[in-house]
């Protein structure tokens, strides 16, 4: 699962897994937490910067939701500190 706010970042990685992935997108945190609660992924990949949640704070709960999925943070800024969880 990709999760990120801007619809042509998900449709490029979309093309660019789409021949040996099943591969879900969608713009809204809120809306990937509910679909993880029904679905299983192997691997979920979050966005930092994103207008109603962190990717931070994506991807904590969908640790609690989904503990054996690997997760994965992308962003384009170098402030550290913003991306560490504790």
């Amino acid at each position: 699962m990709f999760v990120d706010d801007e619809p042509t970042i998900l449709n490029a990685l979309r093309l660019a897994f789409r021949s040996g992935y099943d591969v879900t997108v969608t713009t809204d945190a809120h809306e990937a937490l509910e679909i993880l609660k029904s679905k299983k992924f192997h691997v979920v990949v979050s966005d930092q910067r994103m207008p109603t949640m962190t990717g931070v704070e994506f991807l904590s709960q969908a640790r609690d939701l989904s503990p054996n999925t690997i997760r994965v943070l992308l962003t384009g800024y170098s402030d550290a500190d913003a991306i560490i969880v504790q």
